[in-house]
């Protein structure tokens, strides 16, 4: 009976010594991937900030020429203005709906030679912009 006894505990014992083993290697494995998961979450973030980069670089590039166009475009009307001091509003609606065609971010337009408009484009909705005296508002 004393060997059945001692071939038993020296079971337990290898049993022990393959149990720890494998325990180990289980949890180096699950760190292992937890790491792993950690490198692809981390290049899955980049990515991500990558791709949002470029897309608001793309659109930074197209509201700057939309903004460059629209100045431009005022500038040539202000050309026109100043060539022509005495212009009639009706010469200026004409001149100023130019500005509106196609991809302008404009919605009015009005010119306040000193400080006092006197033209505005659509007159529409804005009659009673015309004739404002930006000088009686100093903080706006």
């Amino acid at each position: 009976m004393k060997a059945h006894v001692s071939h038993s505990i020296s079971f337990d014992k290898k049993r022990q010594f393959i149990f720890l083993p494998v325990l180990l290697v289980g949890i180096c494995l699950l760190l292992i991937g937890s790491y792993v998961d950690h490198l692809h979450s981390r290049g899955m973030e980049r990515d991500l900030r990558i791709s949002v980069l470029n897309r608001l670089s793309l659109l930074r590039a197209r509201l700057e020429d939309n903004l460059t166009s629209n100045a431009q475009l005022v500038q040539g009307l202000v050309a026109s203005i100043s060539v022509e001091p005495d212009l009639p509003q009706d010469k200026f609606a004409e001149l100023a709906q130019h500005l509106f065609r196609g991809h302008s971010q404009l919605r009015n337009i009005a010119a306040a030679p000193d400080l006092v408009i006197r033209y505005m484009y659509p007159i529409a909705g804005n009659e009673a912009a015309v004739g404002l005296d930006y000088r009686r508002y100093p903080d706006h």
